[in-house]
């Protein structure tokens, strides 16, 4: 991804809300970059909870590196990696599928 989407949010701009009858295809592709943009932020807090976890000066991050803005920037990028590998972790497809449904 090219850009830093846990910093700040994309513009979900083009994603009509409620029933339109017949999306476009830009539509469905911004839906789906939200989708996957919430998936990402989504998992970066839960490594960010996860890292509060570690006792200070214990374990793999003994040098204080828990909280320095390089675990931050390292949680960001793995948290971008896992959104886009291969579908990520399926909250962004699962996100998708209940939001491209027609309103009932």
């Amino acid at each position: 991804m090219p850009q830093n989407i846990i910093g700040g949010l994309t513009s979900a701009t083009g994603i009509p809300s409620g029933n339109t009858g017949g999306r476009r295809e830009s539509d469905d592709l911004g839906l789906k970059k939200a989708c996957s943009d919430f998936e990402a932020i989504f998992i970066y807090r839960m490594l960010a909870t996860m890292r509060k976890t570690i006792p200070e000066g214990g374990g793999a991050c003994s040098a204080g590196l828990s909280n320095s803005p390089y675990a931050t920037l390292f949680d960001q990028k793995l948290a971008e990696a896992l959104a886009g590998e291969k579908g990520g972790i399926g909250i962004a497809r699962m996100l998708y599928e209940q939001l491209k449904m027609p309103d009932q």
